[in-house]
C-alpha cells in the first residue's frame, strides 16, 4: 500500500492571528466537505493509506477522521515550537520511496495527484504563477526539469523554469530523504520544512519538477486565500 501523508499539525496563526485556534484542515469549503475531504478523498480513491500528522486541536481532527476507513492520526505534541519537519519525524515509520508529502491546508485540483512517476528520486509538483507573494517557496529548475534552487528566501521573478512549489511531493528515495532530516533535527533544525531535505540534497541527485498550470491551487494562509479557494469550488 502506497503511503499518503497530510501534515496538519499547525494552529494557524497567520488566518486567524496568535493564539489557539482551529486546525486549517477543518476549514469549511462547501456545505458538507472542509479542507480535509478535499485530501483524503481523492488520495484514497488513487489506492493510499492516509496518515495525518497532527498537532492543534488533535482529538477533533482525530475524530472527524473516523468516518475514513484506515486513516491513523500521529499527534506531534511539539507543534506549538516547531515546523512540519517535526510532524513528519513522527511520521518517519510510514516514509518510503512511494510515499507523497501533503501540506494540509491545500485545496487542489485531484489530478495534481496523479503528476508523479516511479522515478526513484524525490518529485515535486509546482504551479505556473504570474507573481509571487511574501509566502511563495519559489523553485528553479533546468531544462532536464531538475531543481537548481528552491526555497522563501530566493528573490526569483515568475518564469518558465521559475515556479510556485504547491505542498506536493514524492519522496522517491527514503533512505537518502530521512538521513537528511535527521541531520537537520539533530542540528537543532526543527523549524523549518521537509522541503529542507530536498533542498541540502540539490546536486547529490536530482530533484525533479512537474510544473501544473490553470489548475485549481490554494495555500490556505489567509483569510482573503480562504474565501478565494471557497469561491473556486463554488
Amino acid at each position: 500500500m502506497k503511503n499518503a501523508l497530510i501534515l496538519c499539525a499547525g494552529s494557524a496563526r497567520r488566518l486567524f492571528g496568535e493564539g489557539e485556534n482551529s486546525p486549517k484542515c477543518l476549514l469549511p469549503l462547501t456545505s458538507n466537505s472542509v479542507i480535509l475531504d478535499h485530501l483524503i478523498r481523492p488520495l484514497q480513491a488513487r489506492g493510499y493509506n492516509i496518515i495525518l500528522g497532527t498537532g492543534c486541536q488533535h482529538d477533533l481532527v482525530a475524530a472527524y477522521a473516523e468516518q475514513y476507513p484506515d486513516v491513523r492520526c500521529v499527534y506531534n505534541p511539539d507543534y506549538k515550537t516547531t515546523n512540519s519537519i517535526v510532524t513528519l519525524w513522527q511520521l518517519r515509520d510510514f516514509v518510503t520511496d512511494s510515499t507523497l508529502l501533503v501540506n494540509g491546508d491545500l485545496v487542489v485540483d485531484e489530478s495534481t495527484f496523479d503528476a508523479f512517476t516511479d522515478e526513484a528520486t524525490p518529485q515535486i509538483v509546482t504551479q505556473k504563477v504570474t507573481a509571487f507573494d511574501a509566502d511563495s517557496y519559489r523553485v528553479v529548475f533546468d531544462k532536464n526539469q531538475s531543481v537548481v534552487r528552491m526555497g522563501k528566501d530566493i528573490d526569483d521573478l515568475p518564469s518558465p523554469n521559475c515556479t510556485a512549489f504547491t505542498g506536493i511531493s514524492r519522496v522517491g528515495n527514503a533512505k537518502c530523504f530521512l538521513e537528511e532530516i535527521e541531520k537537520l533535527l539533530e542540528s537543532g533544525t526543527d523549524n523549518t520544512w521537509p522541503t529542507t531535505a530536498y533542498r541540502n540534497l540539490i546536486g547529490e541527485m536530482p530533484i525533479r519538477v512537474h510544473v501544473l498550470s490553470g489548475m485549481l491551487f490554494f495555500d490556505v494562509d489567509t483569510p482573503q486565500e480562504f474565501e478565494a479557494a471557497k469561491a473556486a469550488l463554488a
